[in-house]
């Protein structure tokens, strides 16, 4: 049994657990002064060593003023009490992570008086700790940073209301970047490094509520609201048969961790839902929710979820409905690091293992659940492995300098890479190499491999995706028409990262050629009569360059990252083999490939970026579900910020300012680009010159920055002169379809994607649009990997509702249940654009306009999706499966395979960039993204685009190595 020692701030509860005393945080100021204030309580048994924070001024937080005695302090840690242990005390681990916060400022936290506890030390010298340790230490930088004033969802903004640099001033030898509260971030072993940068608080994060414990009182709801909450979430997912149900696993105390962290913005309208409840239950039963019985709570959630219980305005029933189903998905499936599923109960009522590195070519081919001997493994069960280490880190290049974002630019560059996500850290070292001067612009950081932690709620890209917090904080708002109000956006496939290298962080790793007749869409459609297939709003176009323009680049690429695979596929000619074989087969699979075989279709393993034997210095990878989506914990998978940038860098000639913002490209007199304005890390805004630039962030961003890059010779934004800007924007919804396999057991937990199995049959380009009656094609795929939370939100059968006993009784069926996906081929749609949104702002504290999406799935979509949802239907029932059923068609309009919108092309009154990317009127400036495809086929486009701007990179070199440029 845990004691505690409990202190009420602000309405804020704060436990210490005496069986941790060594991880005791506080949420803000006030909290740490008044634990401060209370150490007397704790028992003499332990030690206090040290209890440090800086403070100076009225009501301000001045950097550098008031410096922490590091002397007593190993490892160094802000805002946290060292406390000599008891030697029998246990070592437990509780996580809690943030959503990163708008600043917006609020209310100011009451300033801490010196000498109430709190230990504030001037020292006569600099920090005492030795320099070594720390990457980042140099030289004391001159300047003021301004005084720092802290805000009520913690965070600093200085003088302006900006987002400030996190922690003490950088000018101070040895001094650290601290995290700010809740977002207090410690290695998942419990120790830092002396002088180690915390500055990626969305990685592992500790907070000091504790939900394992029943909390004396509720920090969220009132006590009638927590009573109504907890019935709720037991009705949701009930106990039945022996097997708990959400109170037993501990969905309320996930729920409170959530409301006070990742959504705390959600606090208020759960409070406002949960009083609707209750009242609607009072009004219809007499009865206060709690106290209804089971079959009335039921028919009480029914009339809610149908949107007819009086009372609900904001949120409305529905959307209050499905809050609360997504909490209790969570709260049930997430690792227990987040407060639910407590002893891992939500993954043993299903017989899922949980996180687990490695699987056997015997588990994957099993007919027997894969259970691990039993054995349900979490974040907590893995310390001690290399990536739960301090050290555990990826080799970041000695070259690399981590303040480099602190210095003003020096000089006129050759090129500027704004961003140096996968397709600029691909270029980086063409460039680099050939003698040219280069600056990237990243703003996210280099991430480590700390950074990767198997969360699948908190990392996973269609989860929170905590990898890209500064994606998350400008993710655009979306309506299906012009004149429609909007919503945020939704996502079919998932999120994308921030950070040196890009999403290949995460990525899937399928690394397919588009087939040649894809460069020809245009053309096709007339040698084949189909124009009365062509919508008459589709500008379909073919592009400016062929297949076998980009065939060298392809084949260099295929084994510059030692890709696996087959290469002897029909009608994609290539000039060499692929130089891996392919992935280990698993069983779902192989059933999959005999059934299509046998109908005369020809599956093949999808070519992947991940090693099947050693490849270059990197190993063969473990088949672990937990890689893709999360970060590579073996360094089996091809990554751009591993493989390419530490090239760049070690030329000398490649200056990388990691978490420098772009705001602005600037053009001159002339119209030609010759610089970016960019936020530094100290909050500083400087402007780099550069010969020539490359725009190469995500599509979202390429095309806010272009619209808020306007001058007077481009009113409209860079790239939009003729009015072509955001136009002509594909994306791809996944439909599937799934069936239940009642005497098969597929493990589809043992394994990952890169092991799929695809068929091309149905986009080669003798599949026949007139007989058809639509435009374009599709892949359909068998794919294993599936972890806790994926199972728990997988389409249901239309018998099945989404919460309840029948709920649970499907998901626990999971093992028998296949699903094919179907990755589909888009049209170009007038009515499907992208401007900037009047209204809404991004939450980066800067407060740029986000993007408006105005997308929807148009005729010829549905059709080509219904068709193929019928031929996956009449596959898996050919596999044995019995009563299938289609999943959601229109998934997300953003989808990590997000194209078009700055079209390449020959005419400038018809597209934005030319066949070199070069934009028509702006030259000087190229685009390096999916945004430029003319066309989206169904096919995964990194490969590609990775090839055109490899291609692209080559011409630059030779016109500015011949001062054609600038």
């Amino acid at each position: 049994m845990s004691e505690y020692i409990n202190f009420r701030v602000d309405g804020h509860v704060a436990e210490l657990m005496l069986d941790r005393p060594d991880k005791l945080h506080a949420l803000n100021v006030d909290m740490l002064n008044t634990l401060a204030e209370h150490v007397q309580d704790i028992d003499r048994n332990h030690e206090i060593r040290v209890l440090v924070i800086t403070s100076t001024g009225d009501r301000s937080f001045c950097c550098g003023a008031d410096i922490i005695e590091w002397s007593a302090m190993s490892p160094v840690e802000m805002w946290r009490t060292w406390i000599k242990p008891r030697p029998q005390n246990r070592v437990q681990r509780h996580l809690h992570h943030g959503r990163p916060q708008p600043g917006d400022g609020g209310a100011e936290p009451p300033h801490p008086e010196r000498g109430q506890g709190v230990k504030v030390c001037r020292p006569s010298r600099a920090c005492h700790v030795q320099r070594t340790p720390c990457q980042g230490a140099g030289p004391e930088r001159k300047g003021s940073y301004g005084a720092l004033r802290a805000t009520a969802r913690g965070g600093w903004l200085d003088r302006h209301g900006d987002r400030a640099r996190r922690g003490l001033r950088p000018g101070c030898p040895g001094s650290v970047w601290v995290p700010v509260a809740p977002l207090v971030r410690h290695a998942l072993d419990g120790s830092l490094p002396v002088c180690t940068r915390i500055d990626k608080p969305q990685a592992a994060a500790s907070h000091l509520t504790t939900t394992m414990s029943q909390p004396k009182s509720s920090p969220v709801f009132s006590p009638r609201q927590h009573e109504t909450a907890a019935a709720l979430f037991e009705r949701l997912f009930p106990a039945d048969d022996g097997l708990p149900g959400a109170a037993e696993i501990g969905v309320m105390g996930y729920l409170e961790n959530t409301l006070t962290g990742y959504a705390q913005e959600d606090a208020p309208a759960y409070r406002q839902g949960l009083d609707s409840l209750d009242q609607g239950a009072v009004d219809l039963t007499g009865l206060h929710f709690a106290a209804c019985s089971d079959e009335q709570k039921d028919d009480l959630l029914k009339t809610l979820e149908a949107g007819e219980l009086v009372g609900f305005r904001h949120p409305t029933g529905p959307d209050f409905m499905d809050m609360a189903i997504g909490h209790m998905r969570e709260g049930v499936f997430s690792d227990p690091v987040h407060g639910g599923n407590r002893d891992k109960l939500g993954w043993k009522t299903i017989g899922h293992p949980g996180v687990w590195l490695s699987h056997s070519p015997e588990e994957m081919m099993s007919s027997e659940p894969v259970t691990k001997g039993g054995r349900f493994q979490s974040l907590e069960d893995l310390q001690g492995l290399e990536f739960t280490r301090p050290d555990g880190q990826l080799p970041v290049p000695p070259q690399f300098d981590p303040d480099a974002g602190l210095n003003p630019p020096d000089g006129e560059a050759d090129v500027i890479l704004i961003g140096l996500g996968m397709l600029n850290s691909v270029v980086a070292p063409l460039f680099a190499e050939a003698g040219l001067k280069v600056v990237a612009l990243e703003a996210g950081p280099y991430l480590s491999r700390r950074d990767y932690l198997p969360d699948e709620l908190q990392q996973a890209y269609y989860a929170r995706a905590g990898l890209g917090p500064k994606f998350n904080s400008e993710s655009p708002r979306w309506r299906r028409n012009e004149g429609e109000p909007t919503q945020p956006a939704t996502y079919s496939l998932g999120r994308m990262v921030n950070g040196v290298g890009g999403s290949s962080y995460h990525y899937g790793t399928w690394l397919r050629r588009f087939h040649p007749h894809h460069f020809r869409l245009r053309s096709r459609i007339q040698e084949n009569g189909w124009d009365h297939l062509l919508p008459d709003n589709s500008p379909a176009a073919d592009w400016p360059i062929s297949y076998e323009d980009l065939e060298p680049y392809y084949s260099q690429l295929e084994w510059d990252i030692g890709i696996s695979g087959v290469s002897h596929l029909p009608r994609i000619p290539r000039s060499r083999d692929l130089p891996n074989p392919p992935m280990l087969p698993f069983r779902y699979g192989e059933v999959f490939r005999e059934t299509a075989e046998r109908m005369g279709l020809q599956p093949y393993p999808v070519p992947s970026g991940i090693n099947t034997v050693p490849y270059r210095g990197r190993p063969a990878t473990t088949y672990s579900g937990w890689i893709c989506g999360f970060g590579t914990f073996d360094d089996s998978v091809w990554m751009p910020a591993t493989e390419c940038v530490p090239k760049a860098l070690a030329t000398g000639n490649l200056e990388l300012k990691a978490r420098c913002r772009a705001l602005r490209i600037l053009a001159d007199d002339s119209g030609h680009a010759c610089g970016v304005e960019y936020f530094a890390p100290d909050g500083q805004v400087h402007v780099q010159r550069g010969r020539c630039l490359i725009l190469g962030t995500y599509l979202w961003e390429n095309l806010r920055l272009l619209f808020l890059s306007n001058d007077d010779r481009h009113p409209g934004g860079l790239g939009n002169n003729r009015e072509q800007l955001g136009r002509n924007v594909m994306t791809k919804n996944f439909a599937h379809v799934l069936a239940m396999f009642p005497d098969q057991v597929f493990n589809r937990h043992a394994g990952f994607a890169p092991q799929s199995l695809i068929l091309d049959d149905f986009l080669y380009d003798d599949f026949d649009a007139e007989a058809n009656g639509f435009l374009g094609g599709a892949t359909i795929s068998a794919e294993p990997n599936v972890n806790p939370l994926a199972i728990s939100k997988e389409a249901l059968p239309l018998d099945v509702p989404d919460w309840g006993p029948r709920y649970k009784e499907h998901i626990r069926n999971w093992q028998h249940q296949g699903v094919l996906r179907i990755q589909p081929e888009t049209l170009p749609h007038t009515h499907n654009f992208v401007d900037l949104d009047p209204l809404y702002r991004d939450k980066s504290g800067l407060g740029l306009p986000v993007l408006r999406i105005t997308y929807d799935m148009r005729e010829n979509e549905h059709k080509l999706s219904q068709w193929m949802e019928d031929k996956c239907e009449e596959i898996l029932l050919e596999m044995g499966g019995q009563n299938p059923w289609p999943g959601p068609r229109f998934t997300g309009v953003g989808s990590c395979h997000d194209l078009g919108g700055i079209r390449m092309g020959e005419d400038p009154a018809a597209s934005v960039v030319d066949p070199n990317l070069e934009v028509h009127d702006t030259l000087g400036l190229f685009v390096f993204s999916g945004g430029v495809f003319p066309s989206c086929p169904g096919i995964n486009p990194s490969l590609t685009m990775m090839a055109m701007c490899t291609r692209a990179a080559e011409d630059i070199i030779q016109r500015l190595t011949n001062n054609d440029i600038g």
